[in-house]
């Protein structure tokens, strides 16, 4: 993660929690958060605050971008095992391409569940 991912981060934290952010914050947090994905971040912020009052720390951030991954992986497979949303009916399911799964023939997109987040999962 950049140090200017890292202040977008901190800033939507700062909504929540009102904390002050400068250039030796976002530096420090960037290199707590290296391999962090910017989206995957935004989306831990929201859910920390949705469950939790206490600060939000780059440990946090980690934790629950690795729930965030996890489920991702989780609902692409389940996805995949169903097989494409066409009428092909490809023997071997789809293929995973950027997350989404496609089928092999048509590239049609098939339907895909969002990853859920919940405090027990990210403790």
């Amino acid at each position: 993660m950049t140090p200017a991912d890292a202040a977008k981060v901190l800033t939507k934290a700062a909504a929540f929690d009102q904390r002050t952010i400068g250039h030796a914050d976002a530096v420090a947090w960037a290199e707590a958060l290296d391999g962090v994905g910017l989206d995957d971040a935004l989306a831990a912020v929201t859910a920390h605050y949705r469950e939790a009052t206490s600060r939000l720390m780059p440990a946090d951030v980690r934790r629950y971008t690795t729930v965030i991954s996890r489920e991702r992986l989780r609902a692409a497979i389940e996805v995949a095992e169903r097989g494409p949303a066409c009428v092909h009916g490809t023997p071997g399911g789809g293929v995973v391409v950027g997350g989404v799964v496609r089928c092999p023939l048509c590239r049609r997109e098939s339907v895909q569940a969002e990853p859920s987040i919940s405090r027990r999962e990210t403790s």
